[in-house]
């Protein structure tokens, strides 16, 4: 399996080296979630808790500590198995959580897998829903209904970028 992850990291890393060299010197993390889940991973493996969350502010993102885990993140000489720049390997910053209401759990519970929202996995990275999908089910917020089923409350339901007539294509 070891063996499997590292030629595909490898190979990962020379696409990185092509941005590289076009010289974007920023650090990003190298990982197939296809290549995982061809080992019959399952994606609460990585992703502890997510099945119970009942919020999108908590973030489920596996540090280095879990990659540990399968892993051998002690070797500084295999940094650039996972890093697309090791000479500035740092810890990575979380992106900032969305301030919407979304439970995991909920859909979990409504024996919704993984793929119904986040797509095919095999072949790319997992895909954050857009609302159209989300509407597919929900046709509540299609409808302009019930604009807290997504939005937190306390969170500013129209961004200043939101024109006049943004309320018709919405």
């Amino acid at each position: 399996m070891k063996t499997a992850i590292r030629t595909t990291c490898v190979v990962m890393l020379l696409l990185a080296t092509a941005v590289l060299t076009r010289g974007d010197a920023t650090d990003e993390i190298i990982f197939s979630h296809g290549l995982h889940q061809e080992q019959d991973i399952e994606c609460t493996t990585c992703h502890e808790g997510i099945d119970e969350s009942a919020s999108a502010l908590t973030t489920h993102r596996p540090g280095m500590d879990l990659c540990a885990d399968c892993h051998d993140t002690d070797d500084e000489d295999l940094c650039a198995d996972c890093h697309t720049n090791a000479d500035t390997a740092e810890v990575l910053a979380m992106p900032p959580a969305p301030g919407w209401n979304f439970s995991h759990a909920a859909h979990v519970g409504a024996d919704m897998d993984c793929a119904a929202c986040h797509g095919d996995v095999t072949g790319a990275a997992p895909q954050i829903p857009q609302k159209d999908l989300c509407r597919s089910c929900h046709e509540t917020a299609d409808a302009f209904m019930d604009c807290r089923l997504c939005h937190a409350e306390g969170e500013t339901l129209v961004p200043v970028d939101h024109t006049l007539g943004w309320t018709n294509s919405h």
